[in-house]
């Protein structure tokens, strides 16, 4: 009986010394884990810290040993903790350029970096992903770090992403082709309905783009983010295009419903005529922008591209965007 009891006392001994051991592994080795997420995240960083100096192997290595030891939720909580931290850092970050040029720059940047990251951390994460994404929560690492993007950065500023690459189209502001390529082909890989910030814009410069069967609807509703563009251009009152695209949500824009019977197509002419009713003044303009569409005496007009994509009508159509003053 005695002897049981030291076998007890010993099991416990050791276990309550393996535990430690492994929290000390976990304290050790996490934070090597942690740098090189964060290097990863940063392209700014990997200038003087590029990724080749990182010992894959040993960082795989770290992770499956994390997770055999039990530690997988706990890596699996930091790890998205480390994502939310430079999402939040991003953001920060963008909202401090006022210049649209800059911003899109930099942004540019940021989101084809966070494409890229992808490959390398799904493969450093393999067996967490496996182990713990997979088999408990029921999905995957892409899955999760492109929701995470989608929450923690693209909800926070597609606003001023659909703003200046209207300027852009506009032309607006000038800017690379090749950066507006990069930036809408990376926000097309990790979400295609990303495309309803500028349909044309991303059907142009994106490659192997797939026309969604709204293509058309998605169109119409960006013609109504381009008249508040235009809109503003023409009130030419204190423009301040940091309140501009700050004031009125996009979703908002996006979300209206256009009658169809509000589109008056002549049969002999190529121009659909879209009735918009001007901001009046005392009147909050997400308001205005909500107002029905009705037909309106004009003394000016906006003319827009706009193309019918559906499958049976590749026809061209321009909508002239009457303003009542």
């Amino acid at each position: 009986m005695s002897k049981t009891i030291i076998s007890h006392g010993n099991e416990f001994h050791i276990n309550d010394y393996n535990l430690e051991n492994e929290m000390n592994y976990y304290n050790k080795n996490f934070p090597i884990l942690k740098n090189f997420v964060d290097v990863v995240l940063h392209y700014n960083k990997q200038l003087n810290t590029p990724l080749r100096l990182f010992s894959h192997e040993e960082l795989y290595r770290i992770v499956y040993t994390l997770c055999r030891q039990g530690h997988k939720k706990l890596v699996y909580d930091n790890l998205i903790e480390i994502y939310r931290s430079f999402c939040d850092e991003t953001v920060t970050e963008l909202e401090s350029f006022k210049q649209n040029e800059t911003f899109l720059t930099i942004f540019s940047q940021i989101v084809s970096n966070y494409v890229k990251s992808f490959d390398v951390i799904i493969n450093i994460f393999a067996y967490l992903d496996k182990s713990y994404i997979m088999e408990e929560l029921k999905t995957s690492l892409n899955v999760i770090l492109k929701y995470i993007f989608d929450d923690y950065i693209f909800s926070r500023i597609k606003d001023r992403i659909g703003y200046s690459l209207c300027m852009y189209t506009n032309n607006n502001i000038q800017i690379s082709q090749n950066l507006i390529i990069t930036i809408t082909q990376a926000l097309y890989t990790l979400n295609p309905s990303y495309a309803y910030i500028n349909p044309t814009l991303f059907r142009k410069t994106v490659l192997n783009f797939i026309v969604p069967k709204n293509f058309t609807e998605l169109q119409v509703n960006y013609t109504k983010l381009e008249t508040q563009y235009f809109l503003s251009l023409i009130k030419n009152e204190t423009f301040n295009e940091s309140v501009l695209f700050s004031s009125i949500p996009y979703s908002s824009i996006y979300s209206i419903d256009i009658d169809s019977d509000g589109l008056s197509e002549k049969s002999n002419s190529s121009t659909s005529t879209l009735y918009y009713k001007s901001p009046i003044s005392n009147t909050s303009q997400t308001d205005e922008i909500s107002k029905n569409i009705l037909p309106q005496s004009s003394k000016r007009s906006l003319v827009t591209d706009i193309c019918d994509n559906s499958l049976e009508n590749n026809s061209h159509k321009r909508i002239c965007i009457k303003l009542d003053s």
